[in-house]
């Protein structure tokens, strides 16, 4: 093969080097790449709120939270949704369709990213609603029953009131973003309330059950904590169920009935009602006007003997 002129070889040389050299294209951003360093932990001393959420950190960086912004976010939470329960959904619904149901798939299955993660407690390996909860909504994983305060101990509320900490739900009401809760429990639950409260006990929903240390160290109940929450905002909509744990007004139990009702708040007493026909009749029960609601000043009950019914009227909500 005969060899290329001097000439064209120049200009090949010349073309290679324009293809090379573009000055009028920019080079693509080479990708950002995150790297949080975790120290090692020992367990379960070295799990402080720090520690938490860098390793957090690291884990998110990993998995590209870094490289974008989310417009809206909204969490779903089954409680209880193992793979086992999910697998027998899973299969009831597939079989429902006239499938054999293993190869069904539900609808949040077909999410272009799903993940696992792993649900335990400082102290406990089968965890409670309430840590992990606390966890899925502060980055902070924490004892069995802790509700939005890193771990500590359960029945020591003075220990807790330094181990506040941040859910990202009231990061958003801070930043003036709209945010709410809606749940099939009651709004003071140990799953919706690690989103705004702070308490070492779960079961410290009312002022009635939390206990005299508790009120003598300044805590305040989860209830209470709930209508004291908004600080920007505030929440948009709060749809639960138990307003009694926020209610002062008491619903009594007629003395027809042979029952007496407990009052889930402090400053409700119970007045026995008087039946107006014998066993079954109709009895009237005034009912208490709470500090921050009006309530209906009368309600009325009928009895039986083998049923107890209230009709309550519907308080009026106003902070």
């Amino acid at each position: 093969m005969p060899s290329l002129p001097a000439f064209a070889t120049a200009l090949s040389a010349t073309l290679l080097a324009g293809c090379v050299a573009t000055p009028d294209r920019p080079a693509a951003a080479m990708p950002v790449t995150w790297t949080v360093d975790v120290p090692a932990v020992t367990h379960p001393a070295g799990e402080t709120t720090t520690w938490w959420y860098r390793s957090g950190a690291s884990r998110a960086a990993v998995n590209g939270a870094m490289d974008g912004r989310a417009k809206n976010v909204i969490v779903f939470v089954g409680d209880g949704m193992s793979m086992t329960t999910v697998t027998a959904a899973r299969i009831l619904d597939g079989q429902r369709e006239g499938k054999p149901g293993e190869e069904h798939l539900l609808s949040w299955e077909h999410f272009p990213h799903t993940a696992f993660a792993k649900t335990y407690n400082t102290d406990s390996q089968t965890p409670d609603s309430a840590g992990t909860m606390t966890a899925i909504a502060t980055g902070v994983k924490s004892h069995m029953g802790a509700i939005g305060v890193s771990a500590g101990n359960r029945r020591d509320c003075a220990d807790s009131l330094d181990k506040h900490l941040l859910s990202w739900l009231r990061l958003a009401d801070d930043a003036g973003l709209a945010s709410g809760i809606v749940t099939t429990t009651r709004l003071t639950h140990a799953t919706p309330a690690a989103l705004y409260a702070h308490s070492p006990d779960r079961n410290w929903e009312s002022d009635g059950v939390l206990p005299a240390h508790g009120h003598a160290a300044g805590c305040r109940d989860i209830a209470q904590q709930l209508l004291d929450f908004p600080q920007g905002r505030g929440l948009g909509v709060a749809l639960g169920g138990e307003r009694m744990k926020s209610l002062k007004c008491c619903l009594v139990t007629p003395a027809c009935a042979r029952t007496a009702a407990t009052c889930p708040r402090n400053g409700c007493s119970a007045i026995p009602a008087v039946p107006t026909s014998g066993t079954r009749g109709s009895c009237a029960m005034p009912r208490t006007r709470p500090p921050f609601s009006a309530c209906s000043s009368m309600t009325t009950c009928s009895t039986s003997t083998t049923a107890t019914r209230a009709r309550t009227a519907s308080p009026t909500w106003r902070k």
